[in-house]
């Protein structure tokens, strides 16, 4: 749903923006006792991390994560943590992250992974904790399709990023709504735009648009950088909207993004309204 369309008059409307990432990591590792009969295995490493938000914390309840090996209609789920853990996505930024499951894994495809959450998800703004409800379709868990081939040939990585741009929504009576917006890109095969923005200390939404649809989107952290990564080769108009009466809008047309590659923008001045 375009971030726009989340307005007061239908009832929704989105009251921050962050993306926060998964870092899934399908790895053999040589000299472990492993053949190539249909018995191998690897090592599932799966990571989080995200990027900054103007939120001061959301905290998400992560109590199981599951990989299916089978189909939408004959599934063979996989559980590849069953230990809850509860994390601050916005201590996850500047790069760090934190290890979901590390998981000796049959090579094969593994078509999707889901995330169980529980009710224990909590969003802190202007100091007041306000709970994180999850709808009634997600107690069956959160799907993404990752379509994640691993073979004994080499390493396979596949990220996943969660979009709470569009995950995080308040109601009109002031209740916040989780619903985990999930998408899969390999890095091998996407790109990603980086640039600070000037001055520092403005808070601003930055997207990535081609024609009318938001591909992907980020907040700027305090010193001005941004990042926009899980780029498919393209070209993409940078938009940059900030929270501000004193900043106006800017676009940054025709950006190319090439695959394994960052696009740096530079420094980009703030136009004054």
């Amino acid at each position: 749903m375009p971030l726009s369309s989340a307005t007061p008059e239908n009832h929704f409307k989105f009251f921050s923006f962050f993306s926060a990432t998964l870092f899934l990591t399908l790895t053999l590792i040589s000299g472990c006792g492993v053949n190539s009969s249909d018995n191998a295995e690897g090592t599932l490493n799966i990571r989080l991390t995200d990027d900054p938000a103007t939120y001061q914390a959301v905290y998400i309840d992560i109590q199981q994560v599951e990989l299916n090996r089978g189909t939408e209609e004959q599934p063979q789920w996989q559980t590849i943590r069953s230990q809850p853990i509860r994390l601050d996505l916005l201590k996850l930024n500047n790069g760090a992250d934190t290890l979901l499951a590390s998981f000796q894994i049959e090579t094969g495809t593994y078509n999707q992974l889901r995330l169980k959450l529980g009710t224990n998800n909590e969003v802190i703004v202007a100091g007041e904790s306000n709970s994180l409800s999850v709808p009634s379709s997600g107690e069956s868990g959160f799907k993404v399709n990752i379509n994640a081939t691993v073979s004994e040939d080499a390493p396979v990585t596949k990220i996943i990023d969660f979009d709470v741009a569009r995950s995080i929504a308040v109601t009109g009576n002031g209740q916040y709504l989780l619903n985990p917006v999930l998408s899969v890109f390999d890095p091998e095969t996407s790109g990603s735009v980086s640039g600070q923005m000037v001055p520092q200390g403005v808070p601003a939404l930055v997207s990535a648009v081609i024609g009318d649809q938001i591909i992907s989107t980020t907040y700027i952290e305090n010193d001005g950088t941004f990042l926009l990564n899980g780029l498919d080769e393209n070209f993409y108009n940078i938009r940059i909207e900030p929270n501000s009466t004193q900043y106006a809008d800017t676009t940054i047309f025709e950006t190319e993004v090439t695959n394994a590659q960052t696009t740096d923008l530079g420094i980009i001045q703030f136009p004054e309204e």
